[in-house]
């Protein structure tokens, strides 16, 4: 690796994957493999520095809310992308490929792209994020609605006969049936 590949790998991983900043002096006589466990193993370890005194349900609860999200971001733009692969897709037709395997083939290749960027940027807003308690909680209102009994009496027709659209309603309304509980 060339000093200007260190520089990159060290401002990369200050910027988006540790809080302690590294130096190109620490990763400079590692190996590829040596220098990616040791980013890896460092992450890891602020990652769970960050989680240890919050519990269980709240940590996951934390990286479902963050998951979905960005599957859902990165999944509407890969729908638009398709859409826009599919206008395009029949001039292919011209260059005499087949226009069915060349979106099959793209769109495989753009899915797995998708698959990527999901994962690099759920990983860093997992290490980037805080984790806050939330200590105020906004208490529901709970409205008693009292009716009498009216609206129960109201839907329930009487099954015991036939009623007729222009009979009047057997919940004792006084309107035709079609009006009241036959709608």
């Amino acid at each position: 690796m060339t000093d200007a590949d260190l520089e990159e790998i060290t401002s990369a991983a200050n910027e988006n994957l540790l809080k302690k900043d590294i130096s190109v002096q620490e990763i400079s006589n590692r190996s590829v493999e040596d220098v990616i466990t040791f980013l890896y193993e460092l992450a890891v370890k602020e990652y769970e520095e960050k989680i240890k005194d919050v519990p269980e349900e709240v940590i996951n609860e934390f990286e479902k809310a963050i998951s979905l999200r960005v599957i859902d971001n990165y999944w509407m733009e890969q729908i638009n992308t398709l859409d826009h692969l599919r206008e395009g897709i029949y001039l292919r037709s011209y260059g005499q490929s087949d226009p069915l395997r060349e979106y099959t083939m793209e769109g495989f290749q753009l899915f797995d792209q998708m698959l990527q960027r999901v994962d690099k940027d759920i990983s860093i807003f997992l290490l980037k994020a805080e984790i806050k308690k939330n200590v105020e909680r906004k208490e529901v209102s709970k409205k008693k609605i009292t009716n009498d009994g009216k609206d129960a009496a109201k839907k329930k027709p009487a099954k015991s006969s036939k009623v007729g659209r222009n009979d009047p309603c057997p919940c004792g309304s006084g309107k035709k049936y079609k009006q009241c509980c036959g709608k």
